[in-house]
């Protein structure tokens, strides 16, 4: 019927000519709650998939003068610019995942279907934004994103723990890479700490941390097995570190002001009926990039021998 509706158990009632319009929506807001570290960052709408934007680098310092010098005849006054803009490239890539609905699966269980089929979009497009802006190389087409921990060894901010120490993370740990951050690490509101789940677990073994949650308020967060600040820094869990080994990732600490996230494209879902394979072919994706602003704005502590 031309009014028939659709149901999707757990979701609202919707008119079966707008169940596709309401998919795409629906699916771009349950990626956006999945989410961990784009989040963090300043968005921007990008206008071209290759954007170059003006930076002004931190600035040195004004000059005392005698007044004199400033008189508009004869002025013998230096001329002071400062330092001058410098420009940053915000380049979109591509991001895809597909599914195919067989047409026996349509025929049957089309309903009961769907909410899989977008919960298995929503968690790949998700995991795979958050594991590039956290540890993408940049240097390839199928790795074309830069992400933090890239940033923090081509900037050489690096800090180390020995597996073969039986070291483990810890708040000092924390500090101390954020201590390689100079001047971007000094306002505890403008920088995350997110580590791995080995790291989250280190820190709640920690003694000092445990310290900590023994006094005031903070001693329910322990109760609850949350580390919620270190050092009034707010840190993030991530599951999307590689597994732990020699030369991998542990934890970083990002300012997150000093990095733009751009969108070209927000999410975009197509469906085109594949007779040779007998189904439906729905595939999601979007466009976008991420740029440092400044070098030096993050640091990282990997693992080594």
């Amino acid at each position: 019927a031309a009014n028939a509706a659709v149901h999707i158990p757990g979701a609202h009632t919707i008119d079966a000519a707008d169940w596709e319009t309401q998919f795409v929506t629906n699916l771009w807001y349950d990626i956006r709650r999945e989410l961990v570290i784009e989040p963090m960052f300043r968005t921007i709408q990008m206008n071209t998939a290759i954007m170059r934007m003006p930076v002004v680098p931190e600035q040195g310092y004004a000059s005392y003068i005698p007044v004199d010098l400033l008189k508009t005849t004869g002025s013998v006054a230096a001329v002071n610019n400062g330092n001058r803009p410098t420009e940053i490239t915000l380049t979109a890539h591509k991001l895809s995942a597909s599914d195919l609905l067989g047409e026996e699966e349509q025929e049957d269980t089309i309903i009961a279907i769907l909410p899989l089929i977008r919960d298995n979009l929503v968690r790949r497009m998700a995991r795979s934004s958050d594991r590039s802006l956290l540890r993408g190389v940049g240097a390839t087409a199928a790795d074309p994103i830069k992400g933090l921990a890239q940033y923090a060894i081509a900037n050489a901010k690096i800090n180390t723990l020995s597996i073969g120490g039986g070291d483990k993370l810890t708040a000092l740990a924390l500090q101390q890479t954020r201590r390689l951050l100079g001047v971007f690490g000094t306002r505890p509101q403008d920088i995350a700490y997110i580590v791995s789940t080995d790291g989250y677990y280190d820190l709640l073994e920690d003694p000092d941390m445990r310290k900590a949650f023994d006094v005031g308020v903070d001693r329910a967060t322990m109760l609850k097995g949350e580390v919620a600040t270190v050092n009034g820094t707010k840190l993030i869990v991530s599951d999307e570190w590689a597994t732990k080994a020699i030369g991998a990732s542990a934890a970083t600490v990002v300012n997150m002001r000093n990095y733009v996230v751009g969108n070209l494209r927000n999410l975009t879902v197509k469906t085109d009926m594949r007779i040779e394979l007998d189904g439906t072919l729905i595939i999601a994706t979007r466009r976008f990039g991420m740029a440092e602003m400044e070098a030096g704005g993050v640091a990282v502590i990997n693992w080594a021998a």
